[in-house]
């Protein structure tokens, strides 16, 4: 959850490459070694994980700057919700876009209905 909470943040700030994000995804569905390091080494420095993980995707690449504020709907974060809690497409898609886009306000909005329910 520490993960996902620190993802948000960098996707809300926009500074990380979309594709940085999307790889840093794939690596915590699949608990990959790397971005389990990564955690280990921010939690020793004693630094915080999003500022970690921004440093270590910005080494080589340019930062983004937000000309916007849309709201980025991520197809993985809406095959996450449909295989994580068992709904459609079109109630993922809602339920991120009143998350404006941010996964972990999404997850934790789909948890309460379902223990409202």
């Amino acid at each position: 959850m520490h993960v996902l909470r620190s993802l948000s943040v960098l996707k809300r700030r926009g500074v990380v490459p979309r594709s940085k994000l999307q790889e840093y995804k794939d690596m915590l569905i699949t608990r990959h070694p790397a971005l389990v390091a990564m955690v280990h080494e921010a939690a020793r420095k004693n630094q915080d994980l999003a500022e970690y993980l921004l440093a270590q995707s910005t080494r080589d690449v340019p930062v983004v700057v937000p000309t916007q504020e849309a709201v980025a709907i991520d197809a993985l974060d809406v095959s996450i919700l449909r295989a994580q809690f068992g709904i459609d497409e079109a109630e993922a898609i809602r339920v991120l876009e009143e998350s404006r886009g941010d996964f972990v306000t999404a997850i934790l909005a789909v948890d309460l209905q379902d223990r409202l329910a």
